[in-house]
């Protein structure tokens, strides 16, 4: 075989490469974006239901999270806070997914009734990593909304 044709080879073989992983990067890249709203919802039910199993299939084993007092919880200490009782709703909304390969970013409104029947209403930071076909919750981030905030949803 000339050079002529392992040159042509190996630039057809590159190309090939190249448009496939193109094609998978497209085809990852705005995807993901309706199942990490899901799965911010799942959580988010997980959450106020106390289901554990859930829970410990959404946060990954390194899980860390910053709480709106500045407080960093991690897997263990937020698995034991979400009790039966706990919480009497809550919800997300306005949230924004950006996905980096196998890392997204999801960011959002907050709005929570505790068991007393407080409001608590703050923009969330969620940070996702996927392993395998799953997404698991590596790190999250609160900050506490004003009363007034002119946003407010409620």
């Amino acid at each position: 075989m000339g050079p002529m044709k392992l040159n042509i080879r190996t630039f057809s073989f590159a190309a090939a490469l190249l448009a496939a992983v193109l094609a998978a990067s497209q085809t990852t890249g705005t995807a993901p974006q309706g199942d990490l709203i899901a799965l911010e919802n799942r959580y988010i039910t997980a959450m106020v239901e106390a289901n554990r199993a859930d829970l410990e299939k959404l946060l990954a084993p390194d899980y860390l999270s910053v709480a709106a007092t500045g407080d960093v919880f991690d897997r263990a200490q937020t698995l034991g806070f979400y009790r039966p009782g706990e919480l009497r709703g809550a919800s997300a909304a306005e949230m924004k997914v950006r996905v980096y390969g196998v890392t997204a970013v999801v960011i959002g409104r907050y709005d929570q009734t505790d068991k007393a029947g407080a409001l608590w209403s703050g923009r969330f930071t969620d940070v996702w990593v996927r392993a395998g076909n799953s997404w698991q919750l590596v790190s999250e981030h609160f900050c506490k909304l004003a009363q007034n905030d002119s946003t407010s949803t409620h």
